[in-house]
């Protein structure tokens, strides 16, 4: 604190005379001390307008700027919130993948269907297609495409299918496999 006129301490320091000041003035004078120091990290730079611009910005009040603490994004409220979307969304993520179990299979060779079989029994279809046959294996409720005679086997890679709506297509050899549940599909048909 500084005496003021040889009195009382005054609560801010005296105004520097001009000249005094470190830098030069905003109008090109000597410039004074009190103007806003620049922020960490800040260069030189243009102003917003082009210009030559101020190598700082003004000096935040008291109070502000130092935050909430060390997590400035969330409250402690917060919380409970981000908890229960969580919770929503890995709801809804398991419920949009659900599919109902599959309960008959429907076979179909070129395009038309050949048969349609509960999975509930074991058995073993030969189909014939354009380049020979292809096996199908039903057991324990669910189905598989065997062997095949199309060169990339891609039908036969697909596995055990046990799922209303999933698919086998062997599409050189024009023969594919549908397994349906109880509910019917969305769509209408399906083509080559």
């Amino acid at each position: 604190m500084a005496k003021v006129d040889g009195g009382e301490a005054a609560a801010f320091p005296p105004r520097p005379l001009a000249g005094e000041g470190k830098g030069r003035g905003v109008d090109g004078g000597a410039g004074t001390d009190f103007l806003p120091r620049p922020l960490a990290g800040e260069g030189k730079g243009r102003g917003v307008d082009g210009g030559a611009g101020t190598d700082f910005l003004p000096r935040p009040l008291a109070g502000e700027g130092k935050g909430r603490g060390k997590n400035q994004i969330m409250r402690p409220g917060d919380w409970p919130f981000v908890c229960l979307a969580l919770v929503l969304v890995a709801y809804l993520a398991a419920w949009s993948w659900q599919q109902d179990g599959a309960t008959r299979v429907r076979v179909y060779q070129e395009g038309k269907v050949f048969a349609e079989v509960d999975l509930s029994a074991e058995r073993e279809l030969q189909v014939a297609g354009p380049l020979g046959i292809t096996a199908i294996e039903i057991k324990a409720g669910r189905v598989r495409i065997s062997a095949d005679p199309s060169p990339r086997q891609y039908c036969v890679r697909m596995g055990w299918l046990d799922q209303a709506g999933q698919m086998a297509i062997c599409l050189p050899n024009r023969i594919s496999i549908e397994l349906l549940g109880a509910r019917p599909h969305d769509f209408d048909s399906l083509s080559y």
